[in-house]
């Protein structure tokens, strides 16, 4: 079954539910027109559309000229399992990994550390060829490990950096996942 909570900062205009959506609820807004002229306008609340963000929920809230676009895991993280418990815990975790499953029992409040082995652990990081901004493949680290040319010979046979060719020979970048 469904159940809904109010979103802290817009109770009686906003509610999320255990499912990850959101919905609006029925209100009276005042609108003021350039001839001074206010009305009363009924709005019918519904379910909102989301935004997508990437890989992530957003949507857009707005209430007595307020406008918030909230990823739509924070909002449930905040509504069912509260607000978060420490000051480092900063980061809504998806348990499985899925940032589409926005069910409270997925979500938990994490460090950034946190977070980022989760991304390690399901394979949701951008590290190696993941990166956009990747000008190597793991074949290249490979060849550039095993070659015996200096750094500054193999920086411009790849087209990197010399420091970016010792950071691969060293191991600080380019490392395995276990």
């Amino acid at each position: 079954m469904e159940e809904w909570k109010d979103i802290c900062g817009f109770e009686g205009y906003y509610q999320v539910s255990n499912n990850g959506r959101i919905r609006s609820l029925d209100r009276i807004v005042s609108r003021t027109y350039s001839n001074g002229s206010v009305t009363k306008v009924k709005r019918r609340g519904g379910i909102m559309k989301l935004d997508y963000r990437g890989d992530y929920a957003a949507v857009r809230l707005q209430a007595d000229k307020k406008v918030f676009k909230p990823y739509v895991h924070r909002l449930v993280c905040e509504a069912f399992n509260g607000s978060s418990p420490e000051d480092d815990k900063i980061f809504v975790a998806h348990n499985d990994g899925n940032p589409y499953n926005n069910k409270p029992c997925n979500l938990r409040w994490a460090t950034p550390a946190e977070n980022q082995r989760d991304r390690e652990l399901h394979h949701t990081h951008n590290r190696g060829t993941k990166s956009h901004l990747a000008k190597l493949t793991w074949d290249d680290v490979n060849a550039i490990r095993s070659s015996s040319f200096k750094a500054s010979q193999l920086s411009s046979l790849y087209g990197v950096t010399a420091e970016n060719i010792r950071h691969i020979l060293n191991m600080r970048t380019w490392v395995p996942l276990a």
